[in-house]
């Protein structure tokens, strides 16, 4: 059997831009983590990475030698190190399933499941875990079938994601489940992801490393990891300036925590703080930025269902969070390809 080896064509890796020139599945160059110890624990994680690629065979076999790096009481094992295998054109494909480490394993881990599928040629994306280092990822097809190529992103163009767990991922089930995964089938955009849990502070090297990239619009929501409203309102404009100065005309969207009701005068105060930053851009002339308030994320029922602790996400909360972030993050897009 033909084994095909994830980064080299036909089979495609997204969200890793780092792959392309180290063939490491991590998202941080080594200069970073030395100037931001913080989030050096996340620098080697592969979360935001798909492997895309199409087959015609009616099953396929996936292998990946994994450690897990990060696990706590709000994330699953199947959230730290599975990988979400979907079938089919993005827009409407289907869940396969996931092959993960198993539970109380540590170490590094080889792991190997089967997927079943039609025997016709359909789009393979298969989400890479939140919370585990990667080092390998195989495609083994039945015997005689061809693999080619994934269709391409509509939005080829990567959207970034900058902000704290929740931004990771949080306490969703699983990698598909998270909003940012959801927004990406939705909306078929390729994306990158820097969600660091409890170190997304704002710095001025990240935000300089973040302005180097290239993407179709910024994303970010960090305001739950400053410690309090005065040290958001320190680091919330400088962050957004540095990327504006680097990209004048990116669609910027700010958004502040969903998880409002477990103590919303301090939301507020965050809230309060972020919106000043849109709207001295806004009355700066800056027709490229959005503002979306966190306490409109969750809507209205059943808000006690949307985190698990007050804080992170469920898969429920994920699903509001999305649904109210798709229609703006469209528009913004739309803005994009038109300027």
């Amino acid at each position: 059997m033909c084994e095909y080896i994830a980064g080299i064509s036909p089979v495609k890796v997204y969200g890793l831009p780092l792959f392309h020139s180290t063939g490491e599945y991590r998202k941080l160059t080594d200069e970073l983590m030395e100037q931001v110890p913080s989030i050096r624990q996340f620098g080697h994680l592969a979360s935001g990475g798909r492997i895309c690629f199409k087959t015609d065979a009616p099953s396929f076999v996936f292998k990946s030698r994994v450690k897990i790096c990060a696990d706590n009481e709000t994330t699953s094992n199947l959230f730290s190190s599975g990988f979400n295998v979907y079938i089919g054109e993005r827009q409407r494909s289907r869940y396969a399933g996931y092959v993960c480490v198993e539970k109380n394993r540590d170490g590094w881990c080889d792991i190997e499941k089967r997927f079943e599928k039609q025997a016709i040629m359909e789009d393979i994306t298969i989400f890479m875990p939140s919370a585990s280092m990667i080092e390998s990822c195989c495609i083994i097809p039945d015997e005689n079938y061809r693999v080619e190529e994934s269709s391409p992103y509509k939005w080829g163009t990567p959207i970034v994601y900058y902000g704290s767990s929740i931004t990771a991922g949080g306490a969703a089930s699983r990698v598909g489940n998270t909003y940012v995964s959801l927004l990406s089938r939705w909306l078929d955009t390729d994306y990158q992801l820097y969600g660091f849990p409890g170190n997304a502070k704002g710095e001025k090297e990240v935000a300089e490393y973040l302005s180097t990239l290239d993407m179709s619009v910024f994303v970010y929501d960090y305001d739950h990891n400053a410690k309090d409203p005065e040290e958001l309102e320190k680091t919330h404009k400088p962050f957004f300036d540095i990327i504006r100065k680097a990209k004048p005309k990116v669609p910027v969207i700010m958004l502040s925590r969903p998880g409002y009701d477990h103590d919303p005068v301090d939301a507020e105060k965050r809230k309060a703080v972020i919106r000043s930053t849109y709207e001295t851009a806004k009355a700066a002339g800056d027709e490229n930025v959005w503002f979306i308030e966190g306490n409109k994320l969750f809507g209205t029922d059943e808000r006690h269902a949307c985190t698990i602790d007050g804080t992170h996400p469920t898969d429920y909360g994920f699903m509001k969070m999305a649904r109210c972030i798709a229609p703006i993050l469209e528009e913004a897009l739309e803005k994009q390809a038109n300027q």
